[in-house]
């Protein structure tokens, strides 16, 4: 139409930052030399739920393979992501650590 790109991000708490990111990458990689980020949000109380019945969720497979790899739990799913995102690291960076600092004790 216009031939202007335009992207939807959907990320939680994590919008914003995602398009600031986007457009630093697009850039910083010449792929634009200008860009506008524009967000907003508006939430329903409570915790995060799905609103639309008619087609498959964007986190269907991150959610599967979270349930696979970490649990399922009846508890808010935004709150299992950020959970489970401080386990990898501490699994991946912190415990490996500790690991070497014990040796060399």
């Amino acid at each position: 139409m216009t031939g202007i790109p335009v992207y939807n991000t959907n990320n939680a708490c994590a919008t914003g930052s995602a398009g600031l990111h986007l457009a630093r990458t697009l850039v910083k990689n010449g792929a634009a030399d200008c860009v506008l980020v524009v967000g907003f949000e508006q939430m329903n109380p409570g915790s995060i739920k799905s609103v639309w019945s008619d087609r498959p969720s964007p986190m269907g497979l991150s959610t599967t393979l979270m349930e696979e790899t970490r649990g399922k739990y009846d508890t808010p799913r935004n709150a299992q992501y950020f959970a489970n995102a401080g386990r990898e690291y501490m699994e991946k960076y912190v415990e490996s650590n500790l690991k070497k600092i014990m040796r060399k004790c």
